[in-house]
Protein backbone atom coordinates (compact mmCIF):
# COMPACT_ATOMS: atom_id res chain seq x y z
CA UNK A 1 0.00 0.00 0.00
CA UNK A 2 2.73 2.75 0.91
CA UNK A 3 5.20 2.04 -1.56
CA UNK A 4 3.30 2.79 -3.55
CA UNK A 5 -0.46 2.02 -4.88
CA UNK A 6 -1.05 5.16 -2.59
CA UNK A 7 1.05 7.75 -4.61
CA UNK A 8 -0.20 5.68 -7.36
CA UNK A 9 -3.73 6.60 -6.99
CA UNK A 10 -3.09 10.19 -5.76
CA UNK A 11 -1.31 10.87 -8.94
CA UNK A 12 -4.49 9.50 -11.11
CA UNK A 13 -6.74 11.36 -8.92
CA UNK A 14 -5.28 14.58 -9.65
CA UNK A 15 -4.85 14.02 -12.77
CA UNK A 16 -8.44 12.81 -14.09
CA UNK A 17 -10.16 15.55 -12.13
CA UNK A 18 -7.01 18.32 -13.27
CA UNK A 19 -9.00 16.77 -17.10
CA UNK A 20 -12.36 17.24 -15.43
CA UNK A 21 -11.83 21.29 -14.98
CA UNK A 22 -13.04 24.05 -16.86
CA UNK A 23 -10.69 25.95 -19.58
CA UNK A 24 -9.03 28.42 -18.43
CA UNK A 25 -8.70 27.47 -14.92
CA UNK A 26 -4.93 25.64 -15.14
CA UNK A 27 -1.96 27.37 -16.99
CA UNK A 28 0.40 24.62 -18.95
CA UNK A 29 0.00 21.03 -18.87
CA UNK A 30 -0.15 18.37 -16.69
CA UNK A 31 1.38 14.51 -17.59
CA UNK A 32 0.39 11.72 -15.88
CA UNK A 33 3.25 8.97 -16.04
CA UNK A 34 2.64 5.81 -14.62
CA UNK A 35 5.47 3.10 -14.34
CA UNK A 36 5.75 -0.77 -13.40
CA UNK A 37 9.86 -1.18 -12.91
CA UNK A 38 10.85 1.52 -10.94
CA UNK A 39 11.75 -1.20 -8.16
CA UNK A 40 14.55 -2.28 -11.11
CA UNK A 41 15.34 1.75 -11.62
CA UNK A 42 13.21 1.99 -15.02
CA UNK A 43 14.77 0.63 -17.72
CA UNK A 44 11.53 -0.43 -19.12
CA UNK A 45 9.60 2.54 -17.33
CA UNK A 46 10.89 6.48 -16.54
CA UNK A 47 14.18 5.77 -18.74
CA UNK A 48 12.83 4.52 -20.58
CA UNK A 49 10.41 7.10 -20.88
CA UNK A 50 12.99 9.66 -21.09
CA UNK A 51 14.48 7.50 -24.53
CA UNK A 52 11.42 7.94 -26.17
CA UNK A 53 9.67 10.91 -25.51
CA UNK A 54 11.86 13.67 -23.17
CA UNK A 55 9.64 16.29 -24.31
CA UNK A 56 6.37 14.60 -23.17
CA UNK A 57 7.52 14.06 -19.43
CA UNK A 58 9.97 16.39 -18.23
CA UNK A 59 7.67 18.95 -17.47
CA UNK A 60 9.12 21.92 -15.42
CA UNK A 61 8.32 20.55 -11.96
CA UNK A 62 7.22 16.69 -10.64
CA UNK A 63 5.51 15.46 -7.31
CA UNK A 64 6.06 11.51 -6.68
CA UNK A 65 4.02 9.80 -4.44
CA UNK A 66 6.45 7.60 -2.70
CA UNK A 67 6.59 7.54 1.52
CA UNK A 68 7.55 10.23 3.12
CA UNK A 69 4.75 10.45 5.98
CA UNK A 70 2.30 13.71 6.47
CA UNK A 71 4.82 15.45 8.20
CA UNK A 72 7.81 14.82 5.64
CA UNK A 73 8.50 16.32 2.33
CA UNK A 74 11.71 14.72 0.58
CA UNK A 75 13.72 16.58 -1.66
CA UNK A 76 16.38 14.93 -2.22
CA UNK A 77 17.64 11.48 -1.83
CA UNK A 78 21.22 9.63 -0.67
CA UNK A 79 23.27 8.15 -4.00
CA UNK A 80 23.38 4.60 -4.23
CA UNK A 81 26.27 2.47 -5.78
CA UNK A 82 25.52 -1.42 -5.93
CA UNK A 83 28.96 -3.50 -6.75
CA UNK A 84 29.24 -7.36 -6.91
CA UNK A 85 32.41 -8.46 -6.11
CA UNK A 86 34.52 -12.18 -6.41
CA UNK A 87 37.38 -13.57 -4.20
CA UNK A 88 39.03 -16.40 -5.95
CA UNK A 89 41.99 -18.96 -4.56
CA UNK A 90 42.98 -22.46 -5.54
CA UNK A 91 40.55 -24.14 -3.08
CA UNK A 92 41.04 -27.70 -1.82
CA UNK A 93 39.85 -29.90 1.20
CA UNK A 94 38.48 -28.62 4.13
CA UNK A 95 41.40 -30.87 6.17
CA UNK A 96 44.41 -29.30 4.41
CA UNK A 97 43.63 -25.67 5.22
CA UNK A 98 47.18 -25.19 5.44
CA UNK A 99 47.81 -26.04 1.56
CA UNK A 100 45.78 -22.58 0.45
CA UNK A 101 43.69 -19.89 1.77
CA UNK A 102 39.91 -19.85 1.55
CA UNK A 103 38.19 -17.10 -0.78
CA UNK A 104 35.50 -16.85 2.28
CA UNK A 105 38.08 -15.95 4.25
CA UNK A 106 39.49 -13.60 2.03
CA UNK A 107 36.09 -11.72 0.87
CA UNK A 108 35.41 -11.62 5.17
CA UNK A 109 38.57 -8.85 5.21
CA UNK A 110 37.45 -7.32 2.01
CA UNK A 111 34.00 -6.68 3.77
CA UNK A 112 35.56 -5.04 7.06
CA UNK A 113 38.04 -2.86 5.01
CA UNK A 114 35.45 -1.57 2.41
CA UNK A 115 33.16 -0.54 5.50
CA UNK A 116 35.87 2.03 6.80
CA UNK A 117 34.44 3.64 3.64
CA UNK A 118 32.16 4.93 6.54
CA UNK A 119 35.21 7.04 8.03
CA UNK A 120 35.10 9.20 5.10
CA UNK A 121 35.49 12.58 5.64
CA UNK A 122 33.19 15.38 3.55
CA UNK A 123 31.54 18.56 2.98
CA UNK A 124 27.47 18.13 3.21
CA UNK A 125 25.63 20.94 1.58
CA UNK A 126 24.95 23.62 4.42
CA UNK A 127 20.76 23.89 2.72
CA UNK A 128 20.90 20.20 3.67
CA UNK A 129 22.22 20.12 6.92
CA UNK A 130 20.66 23.05 8.04
CA UNK A 131 17.33 20.73 7.21
CA UNK A 132 18.28 17.87 8.62
CA UNK A 133 19.14 19.31 12.39
CA UNK A 134 15.59 20.86 12.21
CA UNK A 135 13.96 17.57 11.20
CA UNK A 136 15.58 15.31 13.54
CA UNK A 137 12.60 14.28 15.54
CA UNK A 138 10.40 14.08 12.98
CA UNK A 139 12.54 12.06 10.51
CA UNK A 140 12.93 9.36 12.96
CA UNK A 141 9.71 9.00 13.64
CA UNK A 142 8.66 8.89 9.79
CA UNK A 143 11.58 6.54 9.00
CA UNK A 144 12.24 4.96 12.73
CA UNK A 145 14.86 5.78 15.31
CA UNK A 146 17.81 6.25 13.60
CA UNK A 147 16.89 7.56 10.22
CA UNK A 148 18.16 10.86 10.64
CA UNK A 149 22.05 9.97 11.89
CA UNK A 150 21.82 7.14 8.37
CA UNK A 151 21.10 10.00 6.32
CA UNK A 152 24.16 12.33 7.15
CA UNK A 153 26.66 9.32 6.88
CA UNK A 154 27.84 6.89 4.61
CA UNK A 155 26.13 3.27 5.18
CA UNK A 156 26.71 -0.16 3.76
CA UNK A 157 24.71 -3.72 3.51
CA UNK A 158 26.11 -6.64 1.80
CA UNK A 159 22.97 -8.03 0.94
CA UNK A 160 24.07 -11.39 -0.95
CA UNK A 161 26.78 -13.57 -0.55
CA UNK A 162 27.68 -16.81 -2.87
CA UNK A 163 30.40 -19.27 -1.67
CA UNK A 164 32.00 -22.87 -1.84
CA UNK A 165 30.63 -26.11 -2.80
CA UNK A 166 30.57 -27.97 0.35
CA UNK A 167 31.24 -27.87 3.94
CA UNK A 168 34.26 -30.07 3.43
CA UNK A 169 36.06 -28.02 1.06
CA UNK A 170 38.00 -25.15 1.13
CA UNK A 171 35.64 -22.24 -1.00
CA UNK A 172 37.79 -21.40 -4.05
CA UNK A 173 34.86 -18.64 -5.08
CA UNK A 174 33.11 -15.85 -3.41
CA UNK A 175 30.93 -13.59 -4.64
CA UNK A 176 29.04 -10.90 -2.81
CA UNK A 177 27.03 -7.62 -3.25
CA UNK A 178 27.36 -4.55 -1.65
CA UNK A 179 24.69 -1.25 -1.61
CA UNK A 180 26.10 1.77 -0.69
CA UNK A 181 24.48 4.76 0.24
CA UNK A 182 25.93 8.34 -0.39
CA UNK A 183 24.72 10.80 1.95
CA UNK A 184 24.65 14.96 -0.27
CA UNK A 185 28.62 16.01 0.00
CA UNK A 186 29.72 12.47 -1.38
CA UNK A 187 29.92 11.17 -4.85
CA UNK A 188 30.73 7.69 -6.34
CA UNK A 189 33.85 8.30 -7.26
CA UNK A 190 34.90 9.01 -3.23
CA UNK A 191 33.57 5.38 -3.19
CA UNK A 192 35.57 3.93 -5.86
CA UNK A 193 39.27 5.28 -5.22
CA UNK A 194 38.65 3.60 -1.86
CA UNK A 195 38.00 0.55 -3.58
CA UNK A 196 40.62 0.71 -6.03
CA UNK A 197 43.12 1.81 -3.02
CA UNK A 198 41.97 -2.08 -1.60
CA UNK A 199 43.30 -3.72 -4.50
CA UNK A 200 46.54 -2.78 -3.58
CA UNK A 201 46.70 -5.48 -0.45
CA UNK A 202 43.76 -7.72 -1.64
CA UNK A 203 42.81 -9.81 -4.62
CA UNK A 204 39.36 -9.34 -5.91
CA UNK A 205 37.72 -8.29 -9.35
CA UNK A 206 34.42 -6.11 -9.03
CA UNK A 207 31.57 -4.71 -10.98
CA UNK A 208 28.63 -2.57 -10.79
CA UNK A 209 25.52 -3.13 -10.48
CA UNK A 210 23.72 0.27 -10.70
CA UNK A 211 24.56 3.38 -9.29
CA UNK A 212 22.73 7.14 -9.11
CA UNK A 213 24.87 10.32 -7.49
CA UNK A 214 23.15 12.23 -4.16
CA UNK A 215 20.39 14.48 -5.63
CA UNK A 216 18.15 17.39 -4.27
CA UNK A 217 16.06 20.04 -5.26
CA UNK A 218 17.00 23.47 -3.34
CA UNK A 219 14.12 23.77 -0.23
CA UNK A 220 13.30 27.50 -1.10
CA UNK A 221 12.30 26.56 -4.75
CA UNK A 222 8.47 27.68 -5.51
CA UNK A 223 7.44 24.15 -6.41
CA UNK A 224 8.57 22.86 -2.47
CA UNK A 225 7.01 25.71 -0.88
CA UNK A 226 3.69 25.21 -2.53
CA UNK A 227 3.84 21.32 -1.43
CA UNK A 228 5.02 22.18 2.12
CA UNK A 229 2.03 25.08 2.50
CA UNK A 230 -0.67 22.52 1.40
CA UNK A 231 0.93 19.82 3.76
CA UNK A 232 0.91 21.87 6.65
CA UNK A 233 -2.75 22.91 5.75
CA UNK A 234 -3.69 19.11 5.12
CA UNK A 235 -1.67 17.46 8.38
CA UNK A 236 -1.92 21.12 10.82
CA UNK A 237 1.88 21.86 11.16
CA UNK A 238 4.76 22.55 8.80
CA UNK A 239 6.06 19.54 7.54
CA UNK A 240 10.04 18.68 7.62
CA UNK A 241 12.16 19.46 4.28
CA UNK A 242 14.12 16.26 4.21
CA UNK A 243 16.08 14.00 2.05
CA UNK A 244 15.22 10.46 1.69
CA UNK A 245 17.53 7.03 2.87
CA UNK A 246 16.12 5.10 -0.76
CA UNK A 247 15.90 6.25 -4.20
CA UNK A 248 12.92 6.97 -6.42
CA UNK A 249 12.37 7.73 -10.20
CA UNK A 250 12.36 11.64 -8.52
CA UNK A 251 16.30 11.21 -9.12
CA UNK A 252 15.63 11.19 -13.05
CA UNK A 253 14.64 14.78 -12.96
CA UNK A 254 17.02 16.14 -10.24
CA UNK A 255 19.49 14.76 -12.98
CA UNK A 256 17.85 16.67 -15.73
CA UNK A 257 17.98 20.02 -13.67
CA UNK A 258 13.71 19.60 -13.20
CA UNK A 259 12.88 20.39 -9.50
CA UNK A 260 11.58 16.60 -7.83
CA UNK A 261 9.89 16.53 -4.60
CA UNK A 262 7.90 13.30 -3.05
CA UNK A 263 5.34 13.41 -0.83
CA UNK A 264 3.60 10.36 0.10
CA UNK A 265 2.29 8.44 3.23
CA UNK A 266 4.27 7.20 6.21
CA UNK A 267 6.54 3.87 5.24
CA UNK A 268 4.36 1.76 8.15
CA UNK A 269 5.67 -1.96 7.56
CA UNK A 270 7.07 -1.28 4.24
CA UNK A 271 7.95 -4.60 2.49
CA UNK A 272 7.45 -6.39 5.47
CA UNK A 273 3.90 -8.16 6.57
CA UNK A 274 1.04 -5.83 7.08
CA UNK A 275 2.41 -2.68 4.95
CA UNK A 276 -0.23 -0.60 5.13
CA UNK A 277 -1.51 3.26 5.55
CA UNK A 278 -4.38 4.33 7.18
CA UNK A 279 -7.58 5.53 5.07
CA UNK A 280 -7.66 8.96 6.36
CA UNK A 281 -3.66 9.34 5.12
CA UNK A 282 -4.87 8.08 1.98
CA UNK A 283 -7.32 11.13 1.67
CA UNK A 284 -4.80 13.71 2.75
CA UNK A 285 -2.01 12.25 0.29
CA UNK A 286 -4.18 12.90 -2.38
CA UNK A 287 -5.55 15.96 -1.17
CA UNK A 288 -2.22 17.22 -1.49
CA UNK A 289 -1.12 16.27 -4.88
CA UNK A 290 -4.37 17.99 -5.66
CA UNK A 291 -4.13 20.75 -4.15
CA UNK A 292 0.03 21.48 -5.28
CA UNK A 293 -0.98 20.75 -8.67
CA UNK A 294 -3.51 23.89 -8.88
CA UNK A 295 -1.56 25.74 -7.22
CA UNK A 296 1.28 25.19 -9.52
CA UNK A 297 -0.70 25.61 -12.40
CA UNK A 298 -3.74 27.87 -11.53
CA UNK A 299 -4.43 31.00 -13.63
CA UNK A 300 -5.43 32.79 -10.55
CA UNK A 301 -2.88 34.74 -8.82
CA UNK A 302 -4.59 33.65 -5.16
Amino acid sequence: MADMKVGTVASIVTYTYARSMADGQLDGRLTLAVVSDEETFGPNGTRHLFDVCPEEITGTAVLVGEPSSRHTVRLGEKGMLWLRFKVETHGGHGAYVHMGPSAVDQASTVIADLRKFAEFDFQEPPSIVAALIEAGETYDRAFGRGASENARRVTMNVGRINAGTNVNMIASQCTFEVDFRLPMGVVIKDALDHIEKLRETHCFSYDIMMSSEPNWTEPNHEFVEIIAKNAETIAGAPPQLIPGLGSTDARLWRNRGIPAVVYGPAPRGMGATDEHVPVEEIFDVVRCHLLSAFDYLSTNDK
